[in-house]
């Protein structure tokens, strides 16, 4: 069981998501209202209309009518949605079915779930969203399963279409049923495992460190008597394990309450684990398991960095540093400390920070000083009340003056943050052009950066920032691929420049956070969009809000990303990218980006679902695939048939080859020794 369950068996969040699926029996009660839409009137039969649908006799999938959704160009809000809901009952787990075909030939249709709490409908706790396949013209089934909130009262069934969306969807045969939840009946759940302090260890002249790996569970009643068992396994990319465990032990639990139990870590080797936790009462009518993923790898190093000439946005859309393309990685609101930057940057590969000032310049000259001492670079902040008056929404001219002239020389300086989120401010576009080119003017040697949130806005600030760069924090409530959207729309008011979209490392109360998988597919689709900035956000947020500072879990795992993408620059620098095709997957439902890095052809594929892909097809166009090395993870044979990979993917997996083609002699096997890159 996945991180994520688990989650879902102690914090009720959504269980997977799934993609088409089989036909299934139908159980014997659908709570879908109009479940065939053989009733024409949509209202009259408790449904909503915020788009262009209308009931057709269009070859329904079954019975005489079905449901047609057409396209709204800019519609952010296409939806057909139920305006009343269905009661919640406790234990239940609910299974939403729909049929449907469409010939989009761009943008994405979704259908969902909302849960809305006791204090009624003008209120929202959770969203859940399923993709359907774009351009499915045969009906299809698509399925979603959902473990309510425990403050979820009601559910509502929605339907919606993409503002970016073209084509038309038809819907059918809705049907939302219930199961019984196998672990209702455990209270709060068997056992609570506290989170770790370290998925990522290092290894050394033979050492591992730490040494051992302590794991803290708090057991509830029905555990008591019961087993639990501790495991690691050797794990692939693809999500194979090894057969046999590396480590293994097996306790009984005690009275409930607190236990733990050690895993040495001292003899593993560099690669990847899952560390496999299970719990069994002793009456065996119980039973729960998760796994956590362990990585094993060398030291990484992130020395200093040089003093800043000129920081600039070339044509091919990288940031350069003094010429050079930069890869910043960067932690929103981190400890403005000279030991804390320095700690970013020494194991979490930090780069570059936000420097803010506050109501003083003399402040934020000093901070600036400060990251530069721990050899980070600076965006210093410009919307801070020293220099931009929020209750006007207007910089305050003398005062941006007198910092850009103090700081444009300084060695630590990378860029200037000129506000971030001045859509969702309500800060005019013609004021923030009014400051960007006063910027511009006095100190063209270094990046302007803006951060927007609002997508149907990104059109109104067009050219006003030196990246493409933006927020949306889609998980849990909606499906990662749901960023395509937004990575589109500032692309087209921000063409050429470089990519930055801020990678969820926060959410709200009562959301789930990413686990480590999720947030890893998240960088490497950002990857395949060809970004090269990755902005964490956040750092650090105040209680109840969860950041990276309350998750320790998914902090270490940033420090293994962190590695990779140093290691990864070739990669994310080279600028042939080789068209390749992919089989087995929706391209809805991954991302996959193929380059030609030195003597090689080197290409990841990334899986951005609950759903794992159990046959994926990867070949070279005008090429045959004669081997495949894999990239971050140990040796193995990968399968070639017919000049095409042949693999598979766990859920939000990701695989990185490089590749051998017929009759290219650039692409012999990597000679480096080891398999990490660093």
């Amino acid at each position: 069981m996945s991180l994520s369950r688990v989650s879902g068996l102690l914090c009720s969040v959504v269980l997977g998501v799934g993609g088409a699926l089989a036909a299934a029996a139908a159980e014997p009660e659908n709570l879908a209202p109009n479940p065939g839409f053989e009733q024409a009137d949509l209202k009259a039969t408790g449904y909503g209309v915020q788009a262009k649908a209308v009931v057709v006799a269009e070859a329904p999938y079954r019975g005489q009518s079905c449901l047609r959704h057409e396209a709204v160009a800019g519609h952010a809000w296409n939806c057909v949605q139920m305006l009343g809901g269905i009661p919640v009952v406790p234990g239940k787990l609910y299974r939403l079915q729909v049929h449907c075909r469409n010939n989009l030939t761009a943008g994405q249709a979704f259908f969902g779930l909302r849960e809305v709490p006791k204090t009624g409908g003008e209120h929202t706790l959770r969203y859940t969203w399923a993709a359907v396949a774009a351009g499915q013209t045969a009906w299809t089934p698509y399925a979603l399963i959902l473990r309510p909130l425990a403050e979820a009262a009601t559910l509502q069934i929605y339907f919606r279409l993409s503002s970016d969306a073209v084509g038309t969807v038809w819907w059918d045969e809705a049907s939302l049923t219930t199961t019984t939840d196998p672990f209702a009946g455990v209270r709060p759940g068997l056992v609570q495992v506290l989170p770790l302090e370290n998925l990522v260890l290092t290894a050394a002249n033979g050492h591992t460190t730490p040494e051992s790996l302590p794991i803290t569970m708090d057991a509830a009643p029905d555990a008591e008597g019961g087993t639990f068992t501790a495991r690691v396994v050797a794990e692939a990319a693809n999500g194979d394990v090894a057969p046999a465990p590396c480590w293994q032990t097996q306790q009984r639990i005690g009275s409930p309450g607190l236990f733990e139990s050690v895993v040495p870590t001292a003899g593993l080797a560099e690669g990847r684990y899952r560390l496999e936790l299970e719990v069994a009462t002793v009456d065996g009518r119980g039973a729960m398991s998760l796994s956590k993923p362990l990585a094993v790898i060398p030291p990484p190093a992130f020395p200093p960095l040089p003093p800043v000439r000129e920081s600039r946005v070339t044509p091919d859309g990288f940031l350069r540093v003094n010429g050079e393309p930069f890869l910043s990685v960067y932690y929103f609101h981190n400890p403005l400390t000279a030991d804390g930057m320095k700690m970013l940057r020494e194991e979490y590969g930090a780069t570059t920070a936000q420097v803010w000032g506050g109501d003083s310049i003399d402040a934020l000259c000093k901070n600036v000083d400060l990251v530069w001492q721990a050899g980070v670079y600076s965006w210093a902040v410009l919307f801070h009340p020293a220099m931009f008056d929020m209750e006007q929404k207007r910089w305050k001219d003398a005062e941006l003056t007198q910092t850009i002239e103090r700081l444009k020389a300084h060695p630590g300086l990378i860029g200037w943050d000129l506000i971030d989120e001045p859509d969702g401010l309500n800060v005019p576009p013609e004021e923030v052009r009014r400051a960007f080119d006063i910027v511009r003017r006095l100190d063209p040697s270094h990046a302007i950066w803006v951060n927007y949130c609002l997508k149907d806005k990104f059109a109104a600030y067009a050219g006003l920032s030196d990246f493409a760069s933006y927020d949306h924090y889609p998980l849990q409530g909606n499906p990662l691929g749901l960023l395509r959207e937004y990575d589109r729309a500032i692309r087209e008011a921000f063409p050429n420049r470089p990519l930055l979209s801020c990678l969820q490392t926060w959410v709200a109360p009562r959301l789930g956070m990413p686990t480590p998988a999720q947030l890893r597919a998240q960088v490497y689709m950002s990857i395949c969009q060809g970004m090269t900035l990755f902005h964490y956000y956040s750092w650090y947020d105040p209680p109840p809000s969860s950041c990276l500072m309350s998750n320790p879990e998914l902090r270490s795992y940033t420090r293994l990303l962190a590695a990779e993408l140093h290691a990864l620059t070739p990669f994310l620098f080279a600028t042939a990218v080789v068209p390749v095709t992919v089989e087995g997957v929706a391209p809805e439902r991954s991302a996959c980006l193929a380059k030609r890095v030195g003597d090689a052809i080197e290409v990841v594929v990334v899986n951005l679902e609950r759903e794992p892909v159990v046959r994926l097809q990867l070949g070279v166009s005008g090429g045959r695939v004669c081997a495949a090395t894999p990239m971050l993870e140990p040796p193995r044979e990968v399968r070639i048939e017919d000049g095409q990979v042949v693999d598979h993917l766990p859920p939000y997996g990701i695989c990185m080859y490089r590749l051998q083609v017929s009759g290219d002699a650039r692409t012999a096997k990597p000679t480096k020794r080891g398999w990490w890159p660093w």
